[in-house]
C-alpha cells in the first residue's frame, strides 16, 4: 500500500500557493516548461516537461541551446515559468539565445514574486 501525503505538508505556504496557481493555469496544457533551476515544478503540477530540458543547467550556449529552442518551437508551450526562488544557472546567463527567444516570443503574464510566468504571444 502506498501512502500519499499532501504536498502542502512539505511545501512552504508561498511555494504551495504558486504551485496551486500554476497548476490551475495549465490544467488544459499537455506539458510544462520552466526556465529556472526549480526542477520540482513538473512533478508538483503532475505534467511532463515540454522539452527534454527539465534541468535548466543542461541548456548551454553553443552546445544544447539551439536544440532547446527547437523543442520549444515544436512543443509550443503556452506558459513558461521564467523565474523562481532557484535561478542559479539562469543567473549565470548560460543560455542567452534561449533567454532572448523566450523574451521575444512570450510576455510577462503573472508576477508571483519571486515566480514569474510568461505567456506565448
Amino acid at each position: 500500500m502506498i501512502a500519499k501525503i499532501e504536498d502542502k505538508k512539505f511545501l512552504e505556504n508561498d511555494y504551495y500557493e504558486f504551485i496551486k496557481t500554476y497548476k490551475d493555469l495549465i490544467k488544459d496544457e499537455n506539458c510544462v516548461q520552466q526556465f529556472t533551476d526549480d526542477n520540482a515544478i513538473p512533478y508538483l503540477v503532475e505534467k511532463p516537461t515540454c522539452t527534454k530540458y527539465y534541468v535548466n543547467a543542461h541548456i548551454v550556449k553553443n552546445w544544447t541551446e539551439d536544440n532547446f529552442i527547437e523543442e520549444l518551437k515544436e512543443s509550443k508551450p503556452n506558459y513558461i515559468v521564467y523565474s523562481s526562488k532557484i535561478n542559479w544557472f539562469k543567473d549565470n546567463n548560460n543560455a542567452p539565445n534561449a533567454d532572448k527567444f523566450i523574451i521575444d516570443n512570450y510576455f510577462l503574464y503573472k508576477d508571483l514574486t519571486p515566480w514569474t510566468i510568461y505567456k506565448k504571444r
